[in-house]
C-alpha cells in the first residue's frame, strides 16, 4: 500500500535571532512573503510535490532603546475564522532575545469569542482536523508569537566568519560573503541538520497519515520505507542558507534550500528537497 505523506507548512517555521536595525530608513509598513516548494523522489520511482505561499504585513510603530515595537496584520480582508483571531498583534521585539505580545488581552478576547461561537472547536484544541487537507487547531496566544517568529527577518549583525545557526542544525557554521550584482550584501552558510529531529518530524507526519487511514504508525512507516525485520530508517540532511542584506543593514531576503535523505530497508532511499524564501516586499 502506498501512503501520501502530508507536509504541513505552519510556519514550521522556526525561531531566528533578531537583528538590531534603525527605523529611520525603513518603510513604516512592508509585506513579508513566505514561499516554499517541496519535491520528493525515491529510487523506486515514486514522487510528489507541493507549493505553499503566505504573507503578513509588518508595520514599524517605534524603536525603544534598540528594541522594536511592531504590529502584524493580515494582508487580506477575508480570513478563515480559525485564523482571524490571531491578528492584528502588537509586539515588542528584543533583538536576539524574545518577542513579547503587547495586546495579549485583545487577542485572548478574540480567541474566546471564536471558541464561544464554535464550542465544538474547544474540544479539539491542540489537535489536528482533517478536511481536504490537515490543519492544526491552536487555542493559545503563544501560537501568535510562533506565527510572528516564522516571518522574522531580523537576524542580528552579520559579518563574514560569524557563526550562524538555525533551529534543527547540529552546530553553527561560519558565514561567508559572496558577490552580489547590486549594492546588497550576500551571505551564505551550509548547516548540517540533526538526524533525530528529522526523524521526529517524519514520524509526526506519519501520525497524521495514520489518523486518516486508521492504520498504525509503525505499519505505515514500514510500508513507506520498505522496512523488514529489524531494519531501522536512517535520516540525514543539509541546509544552504542565503541571506541578502541592504546597505542600511536590513535583511531583505532569506533563501533556504534543505535536502533530506531517508534510507530505508535494502537499497531504498528517498530524497526530499525544499526551497523556501522569506522576503520583504513593498505594499502595493
Amino acid at each position: 500500500m502506498k501512503y501520501l505523506l502530508l507536509f504541513l507548512f505552519a510556519v514550521p517555521l522556526p525561531m531566528y535571532a533578531s537583528q538590531s536595525v534603525s527605523t529611520v530608513d525603513s518603510p513604516p509598513s512592508s509585506l513579508i512573503v513566505y514561499e516554499a516548494q517541496t519535491e520528493s523522489k525515491s529510487n523506486t520511482g515514486s514522487s510528489g510535490s507541493s507549493r505553499t505561499r503566505s504573507a503578513i504585513i509588518e508595520r514599524t510603530i517605534a524603536e525603544r532603546d534598540g528594541d522594536l515595537e511592531l504590529e502584524y496584520s493580515f494582508p487580506e480582508a477575508n480570513i478563515p475564522e480559525n485564523d482571524a483571531w490571531k491578528l492584528p498583534a502588537r509586539v515588542l521585539t528584543k533583538p536576539g532575545s524574545s518577542i513579547e505580545l503587547l495586546n495579549e488581552s485583545e487577542i485572548k478576547a478574540r480567541l474566546e469569542n471564536y471558541l464561544e461561537k464554535y464550542p465544538e472547536i474547544r474540544k479539539q484544541c491542540g489537535g489536528v482536523v482533517f478536511t481536504w487537507t490537515a490543519f492544526e487547531i491552536h487555542c493559545d496566544t503563544n501560537h501568535v508569537v510562533d506565527v510572528i517568529e516564522s516571518y522574522n527577518l531580523y537576524l542580528g549583525a552579520l559579518s563574514e566568519g560569524k557563526l550562524y545557526k538555525e533551529p534543527g542544525a547540529l552546530a553553527p557554521a561560519p558565514l561567508r560573503k559572496t558577490s552580489s550584482g547590486n549594492s546588497n550584501l550576500i551571505y551564505e552558510v551550509e548547516l548540517v541538520l540533526d538526524p533525530a529531529l528529522l526523524q521526529s518530524e517524519y514520524e509526526n507526519g506519519m501520525e497524521q497519515v495514520a489518523a486518516i487511514t486508521g492504520d498504525s504508525v509503525s505499519s505505515i512507516i514500514s510500508s513507506s520505507l520498505k522496512l523488514a525485520g529489524e531494519d531501522k530508517p536512517q535520516f540525514s540532511g543539509t541546509r544552504l542558507v542565503t541571506i541578502e542584506v541592504s546597505p542600511n543593514g536590513q535583511v531583505e531576503k532569506i533563501h533556504r534550500e534543505t535536502t533530506t535523505i531517508v534510507k530505508g530497508g535494502g537499497s531504498f532511499h528517498e530524497t526530499r528537497k525544499q526551497k523556501e524564501t522569506l522576503e520583504r516586499q513593498p505594499i502595493k
